[in-house]
């Protein structure tokens, strides 16, 4: 028999989670600076480079060592290096977070050279992902100092990490006879039974014409010989993690952007709120014209709860032409999953059009095999040799059987 199975874990939409887990982390990341060896620029340098891979729905742990200069070249001078910030990361596939081994992550090269020029982060958890490369933003600021005025940037360092499937799971499901003659009652049975619970659905095809969406289906009959392919998956959403990753202005319209002295392009943002009280305002991108986007509360996970939010977006004025454009709202659901597109209305300065995007983590298992199914043989004639046909318990006698088929069981 033949089987290929294959084990993929997926999210609706988009397959990673565009904003940073910060987390405990089992134990601290311990700084290999030997690892960094020739990988040392006056840049700094990171190892390694790429992390290494993780197993779908495996426990996974690593550690990254980096080293901070202490002089950089600018396009101001000559910059010693004061403060490194890790602020976030972004692209770390659902289940895994970061902790770096100085607190807020902050680092302080000119402390104590060289020790103090080496930090490090562990990325640890359990990835719920299916496999595939997944790329990884870390983004810090850096802090220097030229001719005693200190300055602050924005630094990123470019990562990833490669997720592969978990090869050691049994299948979706599991059926027996494997083959035999027909007609062949095969009965089928799911590796992932609901047990009561709701959020599982089932996807059986028999390869003989007939299809099922029930848990536990009748067992079908292969009337025909021949060799038949069958599938069976498991969806399961479970989760109630609902996940706001990011909101993106695609169009807008306001009255007064050309008063902007920094130039004629908008200075947008937006406000996130709900019935219960919740209230997220999003920083100000400034003198960009759409499409500009944010992701929401990149300090923590943008975790929605069922029921209605409002996005208002608007278009800052910061005074000089009066207040901020109203550029009207738009509603959405927490547990609607997925991207979605929305005009708002209601704006008196004008409106914007705006796309959401919601990851909701759905696992599913899905398993291809084959079935041999044989032709029913003819028996022509039983013969026996021993001179009678009677035959009493404890006599002996020979058999011959005349028949076309390929093997016989006595």
């Amino acid at each position: 028999m033949q089987r290929r199975n294959s084990f993929y874990v997926t999210l609706m939409v988009l397959l990673t989670l565009p904003i940073y887990s910060i987390g405990q982390c089992p134990n601290i990341c311990q700084i290999d600076s030997a690892s960094l060896g020739p990988s040392i620029t006056p840049e700094g340098g990171i190892s390694p480079d790429t992390l290494p891979p993780a197993v779908a729905y495996n426990s996974y742990t690593s550690n990254v060592t980096f080293f901070i200069p202490l002089e950089m070249n600018t396009q101001f001078g000559n910059a010693t290096v004061t403060k490194l910030k890790i602020k976030k990361i972004i692209g770390l596939p659902i289940g895994l977070k970061w902790e770096c081994d100085h607190s807020n992550c902050e680092y302080q090269p000119q402390s104590n050279p060289p020790s103090s020029q080496y930090g490090c982060v562990r990325i640890c958890g359990t990835p719920t992902v299916s496999e595939g490369f997944y790329p990884i933003t870390v983004i810090a600021d850096g802090t220097g100092e030229v001719s005693g005025i200190s300055r602050t940037r924005e630094v990123t360092y470019n990562t990833g990490i490669r997720i592969l499937p978990d090869t050691t799971s049994g299948g979706a499901c599991d059926y027996a006879p494997q083959s035999g003659c027909a007609p062949l009652d095969v009965a089928f049975e799911t590796n992932f039974p609901s047990n009561g619970n709701n959020g599982y659905t089932y996807d059986w095809d028999f390869g003989n014409g007939l299809q099922s969406n029930v848990e536990s289906p009748q067992p079908p009959v292969y009337n025909q010989p021949g060799p038949y392919e069958f599938t069976c998956g498991v969806t399961i959403d479970t989760s109630s993690v609902y996940i706001l990753s990011n909101v993106t202005i695609l169009e807008a319209g306001a009255g007064d952007v050309n008063c902007n002295p920094l130039g004629p392009e908008g200075d947008y943002y937006i406000k996130i709120t709900s019935p219960s009280g919740f209230s997220w305002t999003s920083s100000t991108i400034d003198n960009t014209d759409p499409p500009v986007s944010w992701q929401p509360k990149p300090d923590s996970q943008f975790d929605l709860s069922n029921q209605t939010y409002t996005i208002e977006v608007k278009e800052a004025d910061n005074g000089i032409c009066g207040n901020d454009d109203d550029l009207g709202a738009t509603n959405f659901n927490g547990h609607q999953s997925g991207i979605d597109t929305m005009t708002t209305s209601g704006g008196s300065d004008g409106l914007a059009k705006v796309e959401i995007d919601i990851q909701h983590p759905i696992i599913k298992f899905a398993d291809t095999s084959s079935i041999n199914v044989f032709e029913n043989p003819n028996i022509d004639s039983l013969k026996i040799l021993s001179g009678t046909d009677t035959i009493c318990k404890g006599d002996s006698a020979l058999l011959s059987i005349s028949t076309n088929a390929p093997f016989i069981d006595w």
